[in-house]
C-alpha cells in the first residue's frame, strides 16, 4: 500500500499498536489517517512511502491457542483505535464486521 507522506505523517500509529504483538490490520489504520488528512493516494510525479511494521511474531507462520489469541485481539482492538483517531465507528457494525471475517 503506497500513500503520500503528508497523509499519513501525523498517524500515531506506533502509540496505537504498542501492545499489539501481531500489528493486523495497520493498514485500516493508515488508511483513516490519510482520508482525514484529505489525501488518499500518491498521483502524478510524487512517489508514495512505504510503512512497515516489524513484529517478532509472524502472522501466517504461528500456531496454537496465542497466535489465534493476538490476532483476533487486533482485530478488536482496531475498533478502540479508529475511535480515538476520531472515526464514527458503530460497536454492533464492527462486531459483525469482524464476526463475518473470522476463518
Amino acid at each position: 500500500m503506497g500513500l503520500l507522506r503528508d497523509a499519513v505523517k501525523d498517524c500515531p500509529l506506533a502509540y496505537l499498536f504498542k501492545r499489539s504483538r501481531k500489528g493486523l490490520w495497520n493498514e485500516k489504520i493508515l488508511a483513516y489517517c490519510a482520508k482525514k488528512n484529505g489525501t488518499y493516494m500518491a498521483l502524478g510525479p510524487r512517489a508514495p512511502s512505504a510503512w512497515h511494521l516489524v513484529h517478532a511474531d509472524s502472522l501466517t507462520r504461528g500456531r496454537g491457542f496465542w497466535h489465534e489469541f493476538w490476532v483476533h485481539y487486533d482485530r478488536l482492538a482496531n475498533y478502540w483505535r479508529l475511535e480515538k483517531l476520531g472515526a464514527q465507528v458503530s460497536p454492533y457494525a464492527y462486531l459483525a464486521g469482524c464476526l463475518v471475517s473470522l476463518r
